[in-house]
């Protein structure tokens, strides 16, 4: 079956041309002596109209007089056209046809062979008015008015969801939900919202607002503004900063102690460094596990802060061991490294030494140097016992930023001795 050209045009100003050269029934081009009124391609035309050699062309180019055109249009039959034969426009009995046929098609591929604005093979116009059974349809925001209709859902257990009824919904995603209503509802860990255990406001007892508002790669916050009792998720540390001043970033305290960095040696080690200390936290806590290789009974532990290997270092200790029938207290003065406890030597089978110290306001400048704390012992059997208390003084003034931890006589630390420095407030 043959349909009209896509963008098939018409006139009604089309004046009567004349062919100025005889054609046989095979040529595909023509001259005319006028292209007066005529429409844009494509177009149709009749070669002698009303004569016994009467046919049909589709025009598809007009290149100043000269027309290509494709010939036997609509069951006629290609003829020889004679110098001066008449070329008219007009519209054949194919164009009503065509038009009748879309105008009476409900589909594609129908019996009339016509397809209905460019629909898919089978498929019907959507009637407004009309009762229909829609399959494969996407609707995007829809409204469903009336109370007596139906909607038809997937195979399975699918339950249309009611406005104002009560459902239980799984397996859904929500996208910018608002809930309204009471404020006294919960999401359950089975998804099931009960009342009395939800308000965005806080319940009775709780009334200060919380929001979770994200997390960072080490430390709080320390762009964008936060809400009071703002919490969030410190993936470095490990814990949870809560904002206890609203701002700009606001003021933020650590839910609790963060491990900032633990070592356990996996082969002996002459020392134990930590370095780049992250600054936002106010006090360190250092907690060693330890024992060296020195062939001694029990030596001390010795530190240096930021490098300084000056005799800048002050310490001050109370003991009690196995050889000692009181407390003594000493003094050693001003030296290159600070000291910080006992540590078993190998001699005694290297039990771990057990060693706590705490360097508080680490992170800002302090008048008259920076101060550690300490506490400590080791036991081994009834012949080695120690414990001792002290503290330390560098004269430096300066953030925390960096510690260095060795016995006091150059020996190693055994394999398994372990490392803990901790973040606090």
């Amino acid at each position: 079956m043959i349909h009209i050209p896509q963008g098939q045009q018409f006139s009604s100003t089309a004046v009567q041309a004349n062919l100025q050269a005889t054609i046989n029934g095979a040529a595909t081009t023509c001259i005319v002596d006028s292209t007066s009124g005529f429409p844009a391609v494509p177009f149709s035309v009749v070669a002698d109209p009303g004569q016994a050699n009467q046919e049909v062309w589709d025009v598809t180019l007009v290149t100043g007089l000269t027309l290509t055109i494709t010939r036997a249009v609509d069951g006629t039959t290609a003829q020889t056209h004679s110098i001066g034969a008449k070329i008219v426009h007009v519209g054949i009995g194919r164009d009503f046809r065509e038009y009748r046929s879309h105008v009476d098609a409900s589909q594609s591929n129908d019996v009339s062979g016509h397809a209905v604005h460019g629909l898919g093979v089978g498929s019907a116009v959507v009637g407004t008015l009309d009762a229909q059974t829609l399959s494969n349809k996407t609707l995007t925001t829809p409204v469903v008015n009336g109370t007596g209709g139906l909607l038809t859902l997937p195979a399975g257990p699918t339950t249309l969801v009611g406005r104002n009824t009560t459902d239980t919904l799984t397996n859904k995603t929500l996208t910018s939900p608002v809930l309204t209503g009471p404020t006294t509802d919960t999401l359950t860990a089975t998804g099931e919202i009960v009342a009395d255990d939800f308000s965005a406001t806080g319940l009775t007892g709780a009334t200060v607002a919380s929001r979770t508002a994200g997390a960072t790669a080490g430390g709080p916050p320390t762009t964008g503004s936060f809400l009071l009792g703002d919490t969030v998720v410190d993936t470095v540390n490990g814990i949870t900063w809560i904002c206890i001043t609203a701002g700009s970033p606001g003021t933020w305290r650590p839910s609790g102690m963060a491990v900032i960095n633990e070592q356990v040696l996996g082969s002996a080690a002459a020392s134990v460094s930590f370095s780049s200390i992250p600054q936002y936290f106010k006090h360190l806590k250092l907690i060693i596990s330890a024992s060296c290789s020195d062939a001694v009974n029990e030596e001390d532990l010795s530190l240096q802060i930021n490098g300084v290997s000056t005799a800048s270092y002050a310490s001050r200790w109370v003991q009690i061991g196995p050889n000692s029938s009181t407390i003594t207290g000493q003094t050693p003065g001003l030296s290159t490294k600070g000291v910080i406890g006992p540590c078993a030597g190998s001699s005694n089978g290297g039990p771990f030494g057990n060693i706590e110290v705490t360097f508080p306001n680490y992170s800002v400048t302090v008048a008259g140097g920076r101060t550690w704390l300490w506490q400590g012992g080791v036991v081994a059997g009834s012949t080695l016992w120690e414990t001792e208390q002290g503290a330390g003084n560098l004269s430096v003034t300066g953030a925390m930023t960096s510690l260095v931890l060795t016995t006091a006589n150059a020996s190693n630390f055994i394999t398994g001795s372990t490392f803990t420095l901790l973040g606090i407030g």
